[in-house]
């Protein structure tokens, strides 16, 4: 009789240590909330700016930058996200991109220029009826 209750505990053990792993890898999972599909870019931060607005070299390589991560779909040097339903048409900062958040994911990637309206988005996911390919991009 006592056999039978040791294996009993023992079983009860095994069951609630393989649930704990599986609540852990679960959880893990829970925090890598981003669905970026690409891989972040290797760049150089840019210069700050000076009082009157930086140097024509600092610009420029904000705006290589910021065109080399619209072109390869990553985050600009200066990135934002948003919860939200969708995103502005212009944003406040010049030359940035902005996520747009949904249930913890990236929905779309709105690149913003230099005149601070929208120039290029990147949809991630949305509803489709089979037409769409993603990622895929909107001028």
């Amino acid at each position: 009789m006592k056999s039978i209750k040791v294996i009993k505990i023992i079983t009860s053990f095994v069951l609630l240590f393989g649930f704990l792993i599986s609540i852990s890898k679960v959880s893990a999972a829970e925090q890598n909330l981003s669905a970026e599909p690409i891989a972040e870019p290797n760049y150089t931060p840019p210069q700050k700016e000076g009082p009157g607005g930086g140097t024509p070299s600092a610009n420029m390589t904000i705006a290589k930058s910021f065109s080399s991560a619209m072109g390869g779909g990553m985050r600009a040097p200066s990135n934002a996200s948003k919860v939200a339903s969708s995103l502005p048409k212009t944003w406040d900062k010049a030359n940035t991109s902005v996520d747009l958040i949904v249930e913890g994911k990236v929905k779309q990637r709105r690149y913003y220029g230099s005149d601070k309206a929208a120039k290029q988005d990147i949809d991630y996911f949305h509803p489709d009826n089979g037409t769409h390919v993603f990622p895929h991009r909107h001028n």
